[in-house]
């Protein structure tokens, strides 16, 4: 249960950040809701309200891409219910005629948010502490011909994140990082054509599963600075990756 504890959520107007809200909101969580898309953000802010009571939900609207709203988003959160324990940078776009917003959004919003959110969150600041959760993609990990760019954006996340968890103010503040890296799930960003090949090989996943993939992640007090894979048949943490310290010695013995 998350009896007790607060999450902020952006994106969760509707597809994955809103099943993993409604998740949260189910194992005793209260949440704030974001997202940049207004009317959409009313619509599951009054579902939600109605289910869950006011006094467990709240709503901000986000755009990621703007500084002063992000700021706004996490005071807002802190105003509203005290403190701020669980962050899931969900927010995000696919195949986009405009690559420069597809990095914007993806990669420089998460991370603009990952620093906002360690300000309230890090112990040294007299937060609670708790898990940043950083959406990237399987895409992240691997060669992707079908968009570049939204692959590149979902590498670079994956790399501030591991990278980010080891930092030094990070790894004593008492606050977690860790990437996740679904591959397709079943929202309207799987909606191409070019993309009918690749689903059929590779399955869909369920919002609801990877919703509750999230909250094991949440639970997981050991998994700072790891990267969750997420398929439609499993799904496992890869901490494979080669460490700084591994080159160093390689290069020393060679």
């Amino acid at each position: 249960m998350l009896t007790g504890k607060v999450a902020v959520i952006t994106g969760s107007g509707q597809g994955i950040g809103k099943t993993c809200a409604e998740t949260f909101l189910n194992n005793g969580a209260k949440v704030c809701l974001s997202d940049v898309v207004v009317d959409r953000l009313q619509a599951t802010y009054e579902e939600f309200k109605l289910q869950y009571g006011a006094e467990n939900v709240h709503q901000i609207p986000c755009d990621v891409t703007d500084k002063t709203q992000v700021e706004d988003l996490f005071k807002g959160t802190v105003d509203t219910f005290g403190a701020i324990d669980i962050v899931f940078n969900n927010a995000g776009v696919g195949i986009h005629e405009d690559w420069e917003s597809v990095i914007q959004i993806n990669q420089i919003g998460v991370i603009r948010c990952t620093y906002l959110a360690l300000e309230y969150m890090k112990k040294s600041s007299k937060g609670p502490g708790g898990i940043i959760i950083n959406m990237a993609s399987f895409a992240g990990l691997c060669s992707s011909p079908l968009d570049p760019i939204y692959a590149s954006s979902k590498f670079g996340v994956v790399g501030f994140t591991l990278s980010h968890a080891l930092h030094a103010d990070v790894v004593d503040s008492g606050v977690r990082m860790v990437a996740l890296c679904p591959t397709f799930v079943d929202t309207t960003m799987i909606d191409d054509d070019n993309m009918k090949y690749f689903i059929e090989k590779i399955g869909v996943i369920k919002k609801e599963k990877l919703a509750e993939v999230v909250l094991e992640m949440v639970k997981d007090e050991t998994n700072n600075g790891k990267c969750m894979v997420v398929t439609a048949q499993f799904h496992y943490y890869k901490d494979d990756f080669p460490k700084v310290e591994d080159v160093f010695l390689s290069t020393k013995q060679s």
